[in-house]
């Protein structure tokens, strides 16, 4: 998969072995969740990167796409979630949903512009990986735009608007989502009124300990944000 992984890089294709590809990676997943084994972890990133090189053509787009890539996508962010809630300090595991992350960007469109419904399903999986891996610069601006082009969709944003917070990683304090309804209450920071929302002054009040309280994560997580608070702020649309 490695080997893969590189030459597909250089434009590389894997045209007739995309099921072979799929059994390799399912049996990752297996192994990652039931043996919590770390090297199926690195096959998963290393498969998915393949899948993130190749389906960079609207041909291996639908190729991919007719072979389930989605679905596949989808189990892996599960087996992942399930890896990292039991190896909470292992960077591995961040890296591998990143390239799963980024190939279900590229397979999760239709032709007809519709959002296939296993990219939709993943949504909380792939929300709840931003909150808990927030220096992981990589996955965060991976997931980001996973989650706008979701939201694009009426189920993607109903999904979005049942997770406390979500709004705000996409739009930013007082969005309002596609459809045009009023923010909820919770999407609103406390801010001066006389300040804009994107202004220079609001921006630059962002503190760890501010953050962390508006995004709703634990206190434990002020250290980590506060390390890299700019990127962050940037990738939050404060």
């Amino acid at each position: 998969l490695r080997v893969l992984a590189t030459a597909t890089a250089d434009g590389g294709d894997v045209r007739g072995f995309e099921e072979e590809l799929f059994s390799a990676l399912r049996a990752a997943g297996v192994h990652a969740v039931a043996h919590r084994v770390a090297d199926a972890v690195v096959a998963l990133e290393a498969g998915f990167t393949v899948i993130d090189n190749v389906a960079r053509t609207p041909d291996a787009r639908a190729r991919l796409r007719d072979a389930g890539a989605a679905n596949l996508c989808l189990a892996a962010l599960h087996a992942l979630h399930d890896y990292m809630s039991r190896h909470k300090t292992e960077t591995i595991a961040s890296k591998a949903l990143a390239a799963v992350v980024a190939a279900q960007c590229r397979v999760a469109v239709f032709d007809d512009g519709t959002l296939d419904p296993a990219t939709v399903a993943g949504v909380a999986t792939v929300y709840h990986a931003l909150r808990t891996q927030l220096a992981d610069t990589n996955l965060q601006l991976k997931g980001m735009v996973l989650l706008k082009l979701v939201a694009q969709s009426d189920d993607g944003a109903a999904r979005l608007d049942r997770i406390k917070g979500a709004w705000e990683f996409l739009g930013g304090a007082g969005c309002v989502n596609r459809r045009g309804r009023e923010p909820h209450a919770w999407c609103c920071a406390e801010l001066d009124p006389t300040e804009t929302l994107h202004s220079p002054p609001t921006r630059l009040a962002w503190t760890a300990p501010r953050l962390v309280t508006y995004l709703g994560l634990p206190s434990i997580a002020t250290d980590r944000v506060h390390a890299v608070l700019p990127d962050l702020v940037d990738l939050c649309l404060l």
